[in-house]
């Protein structure tokens, strides 16, 4: 999961629009409640980002003792840019010649390489929808064409298979000016070939959900804001998408985390009714079952969520129940089954990424939508660091 950008299209700013009204609300209150938390983790302000963002992608690309860098592509802010991001040694903007891309995805892939995947062109009068993809390589610091999409998208969801391929599904085919057209369409990259592949629809369209890798191997595909969208999984060896009875709800904007256990934590999110969730459940790949697991301590929408070495997962920012944007900082403890307020960010953030780096064991938050300011909501370049160890 932008920016009008000064030139943005007003496509664009239909779709931020209920958020710049939640901001207008809140006065850059925030949404989160005053009140006590579990434990308080430190979390410290470090070098910003080159360029304000929101809606853009962060993919870790180095994690040692000596190193710790992550690529920036994309986004809104006022700027057409990407930039590789070094902890403690600041930001390098990097060239290229591809589009200025909104609401993508980027994935990691095995060799280290970088697919970075359809979205919008927030710079075009229409903000143009993307089918072009590239290749960002971290040897030569340097994007390079890598194919076209079947079907143009933005709002969809991308993951690596265990083979090496990235499964590419659902989003928004085409943009109208109130209008969003849901696809039901799939697509394949393959490395090897350097090419996309189309693959069989899913059985519902689908965009703003989320796809988590099971441990068989098989993709879990969760939500969306199509009614209804129950559950499908993805079956790489026969190439076919499979529905899963008995879902409990239609949600988008929610997350879905793989637990050490094989089960899949799902969080938060909207339901088709506009509610933020603070529901969350757990779905067992074995039985197709679900089990309740605690509530949240405050409904959120649009945040991230990270999973620790521990098993425990991360939920940072994102859209409270009044559609505010939240600081709170939550901590899911998989063997108690049960959510509690850990800490909160310096700064209240939707529409942010959140990077776990295993070398500084902390959570490298950066963007998003910020406090009010006199003219509106402010996108960010402020990056905050979350340690971790103090929580556990």
């Amino acid at each position: 999961m932008c920016s009008p950008r000064g030139i943005a299209a007003a496509v664009w700013r239909a779709r931020v629009a209920a958020i710049i009204a939640a901001f207008v609300l809140s006065a850059g209150c925030g949404g989160d409640p005053i009140g006590p938390v579990s434990a308080r983790p430190q979390v410290t302000s470090i070098d910003d980002l080159a360029r304000n963002r929101t809606s853009h992608t962060a993919t870790l690309i180095a994690d040692t003792a000596s190193q710790q860098s992550i690529l920036f592509v994309g986004g809104g802010g006022g700027s057409c840019s990407r930039e590789l991001y070094m902890v403690g040694r600041g930001s390098t903007l990097l060239e290229f010649e591809g589009a200025c891309r909104i609401d993508h995805t980027a994935t990691a892939l095995d060799d280290g390489s970088v697919l970075i995947v359809g979205g919008q062109d927030s710079l075009k009068i229409a903000s143009e929808t993307l089918a072009s993809a590239e290749i960002y390589s971290p040897a030569t610091e340097g994007f390079s064409a890598a194919g076209n999409l079947g079907t143009a998208r933005y709002g969809h969801d991308a993951i690596l298979l265990e083979e090496g391929t990235v499964l590419i599904s659902g989003g928004y085919m085409t943009n109208y000016l109130l209008h969003k057209v849901q696809t039901a369409s799939a697509e394949m990259y393959d490395p090897a070939l350097g090419a996309f592949s189309q693959l069989p629809d899913m059985n519902y369209p689908r965009a703003d959900h989320t796809t988590t890798l099971l441990e068989d191997g098989s993709v879990l595909i969760v939500g969306g804001t199509t009614e209804p969208a129950p559950m499908e999984k993805y079956i790489p060896q026969e190439k076919r998408f499979q529905v899963i009875p008995d879902t409990e709800f239609a949600r988008s904007n929610h997350s879905a985390t793989l637990l050490e256990d094989g089960s899949v934590l799902i969080a938060g999110g909207i339901d088709l009714n506009g509610t933020t969730l603070a529901h969350a459940t757990l779905f067992d790949p074995e039985s197709a079952s679900f089990s309740a697991t605690g509530l949240m301590k405050i409904g959120r929408a649009g945040h991230t969520a990270s999973q620790l070495p521990d098993g425990s997962v991360a939920l940072t920012g994102g859209n409270g129940a009044d559609h505010w944007a939240l600081s709170s900082v939550e901590i899911y403890d998989p063997l108690f089954r049960e959510f509690s307020i850990i800490s909160h960010m310096l700064r209240p953030r939707v529409g942010h990424t959140a990077t776990y780096i295993e070398s500084l064991d902390g959570i490298l938050v950066a963007g998003g939508w910020g406090p009010l300011h006199v003219t509106g909501p402010v996108i960010m370049r402020d990056v905050d660091l979350l340690s971790v160890k103090a929580s556990r």
